[in-house]
């Protein structure tokens, strides 16, 4: 139970009919707590009394939410009767969070408007090109197909599927098997994501510089991996290992571009309305 007093909660219990996650209506009229003039109501917890399962799990939200609501309220009151020094600074802090809130809404407006989200292969192979420094590898990366089956369904039949890399064939085999499946074969993987992935043992048997398949029989599993295309670390990374970056860097800068030149439009609009002027200071 919280240490802090249950200011102005006189009936929870009522309450708790109407939290139930059942989808009814709550009324906006009941106020689980008051402090200093402001209103605490419990249609302000509606999203997280939904999720409550009983009773107990509604007056749990409640009690949290008022507590802190409560001690919140309490603070700030008794900060603005006995910060006296800073004052002023705090002041000169809200307007500028203020200033800066309304300028990212404004920004996410404009994206929102003018953003073409749309990127080429054409962009994405030019922005790799020019900046193909960006993207030295700092670890191997491979290309494998690997699967963990039950050795009751290693058989001729997935075997052949298997040799001739009949990935469709091999995933319609396992669908709803308990399995593990890389059957991606343009995808790269860090060789750390690959160690946390294989058995320790079929790591060892692997050369990652032969493209060759291994095998390992823990009873009752039984491993297959295929390494099909390694690339050493210090290299440059292929195009497709680094293609969201690329992506989120070309929307980037279009972004950059699109505000760098609507701050242009209303620094020029500002001056044309005299809102605005530059005063020349001699020295």
């Amino acid at each position: 139970m919280s240490l802090l007093p249950h200011i102005a909660i006189v009936s929870i219990g009522f309450f708790l009919s109407s939290c139930e996650p059942s989808g009814g209506n709550i009324d906006d009229a009941d106020v689980l707590a008051t402090a200093y003039g402001q209103e605490l109501h419990i249609s302000e917890l509606s999203d997280q009394l939904l999720q409550a399962e009983t009773s107990s799990d509604s007056q749990f939200i409640i009690s949290r939410h008022v507590d802190g609501w409560l001690m919140d309220r309490i603070m700030y009151k008794q900060a603005t009767q006995q910060v006296k020094n800073n004052k002023k600074a705090i002041s000169k802090k809200v307007e500028a969070y203020k200033r800066s809130l309304y300028i990212y809404e404004l920004e996410n407006q404009i994206l929102a408007e003018e953003l073409d989200s749309d990127i080429s292969d054409t962009e994405i192979d030019t922005f790799y090109a020019k900046y193909n420094n960006d993207f030295i590898l700092k670890e191997n990366i491979s290309r494998l197909l690997y699967v963990k089956i039950p050795k009751s369904l290693d058989n001729d039949t997935f075997a052949t599927y298997w040799k001739t890399e009949d990935l469709p064939a091999i995933k319609k085999y396992l669908s709803g098997v308990n399995t593990i499946m890389l059957l991606d074969e343009k995808k790269w993987y860090p060789h750390t994501t690959i160690r946390s992935i294989l058995p320790e043992n079929l790591i060892k048997k692997i050369n990652f510089k032969k493209e060759e398949t291994y095998t390992l029989d823990v009873a009752p599993t039984k491993y297959y991996v295929k390494i099909l295309e390694t690339i050493k670390a210090k290299e440059n990374a292929p195009v497709s290992y680094v293609e969201d970056d690329i992506r989120n860097r070309i929307m980037h800068e279009r972004s950059e571009n699109i505000l760098k030149d609507k701050r242009q439009d209303f620094f020029k609009q500002s001056i044309k309305n005299k809102n605005i002027s530059i005063n020349n200071i001699d020295e």
